[in-house]
């Protein structure tokens, strides 16, 4: 009995020796590989809680609404207003920030909803939040003309909103209402009447087959005797400001089913 004692007691201080040095190399790769994780996981935390910690800072200069990209030496300038982009980078992907607002590249989408983005050293946008307004570098682009814009379609929307109708005017009407409001012609009425006193009905949205990224938005007016009128969106604003009248008939159908929709919904 008292051998088979000591020979359990043997087995089990032999169970109970771990063979330290033969695991010791193992121990230390485990240990690097534990180091590098918890690196990866300090750095992703840190990306993750600051993502615009990398951006370019641009200075914006009031008084002319310009920013400026001091590191690579590119001031851009505001657009008129009457321009929009037709898409903006994700509101949590800005191009650069300043100490004003952040900027974001635009772009459009093509016949497959593939998006397109214009580089950020051409064209830029604040957020639509705040206003949208487009910037561009004047050495790298140049804003369209309103003759230059090369129009192929309008979309209709309401006044002040960013989204718009699917209601279209189609090529041949967007032509021949384009050439109306931009004919010698048509007299300019801004500065004789302005649109004070003006019944702000819609905003033409233009799109273009040269430039697919910009919008030219243009704002449908209607006086009392039922006229309409025509200028670009933000008119007061802008350096070569104008108002137009234009045939009623483009817009009729269009206003008439809104309010038909309108007054069977109240």
């Amino acid at each position: 009995m008292k051998n088979a004692a000591n020979q359990t007691k043997t087995k089990k201080t032999q169970s109970r020796k771990i063979p330290w040095k033969a695991l010791l190399p193992w121990i230390i790769v485990a240990s690097v590989i534990a180091a590098i994780l918890a690196g990866a996981g300090i750095y992703t935390a840190v990306t993750e809680e600051d993502p615009q910690a990398n951006l370019p800072y641009f200075t914006y200069d009031s008084s002319n609404g310009s920013y400026t990209d001091g590191e690579n030496g590119i001031t851009y300038y505001p657009a008129p207003f009457c321009f929009e982009a037709v898409l903006n980078a994700a509101e949590d992907s800005p191009y650069a920030k300043s100490d004003r607002w952040s900027l974001y590249q635009i772009g459009y989408r093509d016949g497959e909803g593939k998006a397109h983005l214009r580089h950020g050293s051409e064209w830029l946008t604040t957020p639509r939040s705040v206003g949208g307004q487009i910037y561009y570098n004047p050495k790298a682009v140049t804003v369209p003309a309103y003759a230059d814009f090369d129009w192929g379609v309008i979309y209709f929307s309401n006044v002040g909103s960013a989204s718009f109708s699917t209601y279209k005017m189609n090529e041949e009407d967007t032509d021949q209402l384009m050439k109306e409001i931009l004919a010698e012609e048509n007299p300019n009425l801004y500065e004789s009447r302005g649109t004070d006193g003006l019944d702000p009905k819609l905003t033409l949205r233009v799109t273009s087959d040269t430039y697919y990224w910009l919008y030219l938005n243009l704002t449908v007016y209607q006086d009392e005797e039922g006229n309409y009128f025509i200028s670009p969106e933000g008119v007061k604003i802008l350096d070569d400001p104008f108002l137009v009248q234009v045939d009623s008939t483009y817009f009729d159908d269009y206003l008439k089913t809104m309010e038909d929709i309108i007054n069977s919904t109240s």
